[in-house]
C-alpha cells in the first residue's frame, strides 16, 4: 500500500498539481491511534496507509480526488458517517439493510461514496470496497480490498485510461475496454452487483437481520442449518455479538436461543467491559431471567464507571429485574465510580421499594 501512495503521489505532482495543492498533509500515527480510539472503528492496514499518505481534501475543492468525488480524510469521514447513521437510527433509509454502521466512507460527495466494510458485509470480505448511493438500491462491491482499489485507479492514471478534465475523472472512451480489462486483472470477480433487500448476505449477517426483526424461527433455521458459517461470539456491524443484540432486543425466545447454540453468556465489550446482562438491565427486561440463569456474573462492574447491571436495572426502573438480581446476590449497597448506588440511580418507586427492602435485609444481617 505505502509503494501504491508513493506511485500516486507522484502522478499527482507531475500531472495534476492542482489537487496536490488541495489535498491535506498526512494524519500523524498518535492522531491516527485516537481517531480509531474515539470511533470505534477497525481501520484494515491499507486505510491507514492512506490516512498517513494524505487526511482527506481541503475545504472547498475545486478538483476531484477520483470518480466519486473528494478525498474524505478524518474530518470527512467523521462527518459523513455520523449523517448516515443519524438517518439508519431514525428509520429514515428506505430499508433496514440499506446502510450499514461497517461501511466506513473514504471518497465521495459525487452522488456515490466509496466505503471499506470492515465485516464483509456481503461476500464475507472484510475491507472489502463497497460503492454507496444514499438514493438508491444498488450497491458494488468494487475490489476486495482498499489497496486494490487503489491499485486499480493508480493503473489506470498511469496508463492514461482515466483522466481529468475541469477538475472531474472520467474513461477515456475510445479506452473504455482496456479499462474493463485493467480491473478485471487487479480484481477478478468484480465488481460485484448487489440490490439493497437482496439475500446475498453471509449467513452470519442474515442472523443478526433476524435478531433485529425478532425472527425466531428464521434464526433457529440459520443457526441450524449453516452452523458452520457463524461464530455466535464474533461481533457485528455495531460492535455487539448476536447475545448482545438478542438481549437489548428483549426477545427472550432469542436469547434462549443463541445460549443454546453455545454463545459465551461472559462476553464483554473491549470499551467498558458491558455484557449482554448489562445491556438486558438497561433496555430488554424480559431477557435478565435467562441471562441470570446463564451464570451472568450479577455484580460484574463496569471498566472506568464501576456502574452494576443492577445499577443500570434500577436507573431503568425495571423493578423486576432489580428484585431478580437480588435474589442472585446482587449487592444493594455497591457504589459507582461516582459514588453512585442502585437506590441513587433510580426515581421509579417500585424500584425504590425493592432496595428499601434488600439495604434493610443487609443491614440486619450485618449486625
Amino acid at each position: 500500500m505505502d509503494k501504491l501512495v508513493r506511485r500516486l503521489e507522484t502522478w499527482i505532482r507531475t500531472n495534476h498539481p492542482e489537487l496536490r495543492s488541495e489535498l491535506k498533509k498526512g494524519m500523524m500515527a498518535k492522531r491516527l491511534v485516537k481517531m480509531e480510539e474515539e470511533s470505534g472503528a477497525d481501520l484494515s492496514e491499507d486505510f491507514r496507509a492512506l490516512l498517513r499518505w494524505r487526511n482527506g481534501t481541503k475545504p472547498n475543492p475545486t478538483q476531484d480526488f477520483c470518480p466519486e468525488g473528494m478525498l474524505l480524510g478524518e474530518d470527512g469521514i467523521h462527518e459523513t458517517w455520523s449523517k448516515w447513521m443519524e438517518l439508519e437510527y431514525n428509520g429514515r433509509f428506505p430499508t433496514g439493510d440499506w446502510f450499514h454502521p461497517s461501511w466506513v466512507p473514504f471518497v465521495g460527495g459525487n452522488g456515490k461514496f466509496l466505503c471499506v466494510d470492515s465485516t464483509g458485509t456481503y461476500n464475507g470480505v472484510p475491507g472489502q470496497v463497497v460503492e454507496f448511493n444514499p438514493d438508491g438500491p444498488m450497491r458494488r462491491v468494487m475490489a476486495e480490498s482498499l489497496g486494490k482499489w487503489l491499485e486499480t485507479m493508480v493503473s489506470a492514471l498511469e496508463q492514461g485510461l482515466l483522466v481529468q478534465e475541469d477538475g472531474r475523472y472520467h474513461i477515456v472512451d475510445e479506452r473504455i475496454e482496456e479499462y474493463v480489462g485493467l480491473v478485471s486483472a487487479i480484481n477478478p470477480g468484480y465488481p460485484v452487483e448487489v440490490e439493497a433487500g437482496a439475500e446475498a448476505k453471509p449467513a452470519f449477517h442474515r442472523l443478526l437481520d433476524a435478531i433485529r426483526d425478532k425472527e425466531v424461527d428464521v434464526a433457529r433455521d440459520i443457526l441450524e442449518n449453516e452452523a458452520d458459517e457463524i461464530a455466535l461470539d464474533r461481533t457485528g456491524p455495531d460492535g455487539r455479538p448476536p447475545l448482545v443484540s438478542a438481549a437489548i432486543s428483549g426477545s427472550a425466545p432469542m436469547v434462549a436461543l443463541i445460549l443454546e447454540k453455545g454463545a459465551s453468556v461472559d462476553w464483554q465489550d473491549w470499551t467498558d467491559g458491558r455484557r449482554a446482562l448489562h445491556w438486558a438491565c438497561e433496555y430488554g427486561p424480559d431477557t435478565v431471567p435467562l441471562l441470570i440463569e446463564a451464570g451472568s456474573d450479577v455484580n460484574h462492574l463496569l471498566n472506568y464507571s464501576a456502574l452494576t447491571p443492577l445499577m443500570l436495572a434500577a436507573w431503568a426502573g425495571h423493578a423486576s429485574s432489580v428484585q431478580l438480581l437480588l435474589d442472585a446476590g446482587a449487592n444493594p449497597s455497591r457504589k459507582s465510580s461516582l459514588g453512585e448506588t442502585a437506590m441513587s440511580k433510580t426515581e421509579d418507586e417500585d424500584t425504590q421499594d425493592v432496595l428499601r427492602v434488600a439495604l434493610a435485609a443487609l443491614s440486619a444481617a450485618s449486625k
